[in-house]
């Protein structure tokens, strides 16, 4: 009975996040945190970049819902780190793959 009520949870986080994840990437990133993600469109030997806190931020984000909703017994936030964290992981690892063809670069803004 449990995954009729915390399926639609999990995918419609996830679904949701997918929109707000190209949101960020293109109006935060590529915008006001652009001095942040500018190092991700470079080429460099660097094994960590300063982009590399965004990926920090959203883990901890999705930490902190999952911890917050097992330690309480309330749900809701642990479905809802869960699903950040697939949602995240699922554009992280897209977003990887499509930088390393030559037409992905910065676009202005």
């Amino acid at each position: 009975m449990d995954i009729i009520v915390n399926l639609p949870i999990f995918l419609g986080v996830a679904a949701f996040m997918e929109g707000v994840a190209w949101a960020l990437h293109k109006y935060v990133m590529h915008g006001f945190l652009w001095v942040l993600h500018e190092d991700h469109h470079r080429t460099s030997e660097r094994r960590l970049q300063k982009n590399d806190l965004f990926a920090l931020f959203f883990a901890l984000l999705s930490f902190l819902l999952i911890y917050n909703g097992l330690l309480r017994y309330h749900v809701p936030p642990a479905h809802q780190g869960h699903s950040l964290q697939a949602a995240l992981g699922l554009y992280a690892a897209h977003h990887q793959s499509a930088s390393r063809t030559p037409q992905h670069h910065y676009q202005g803004g």
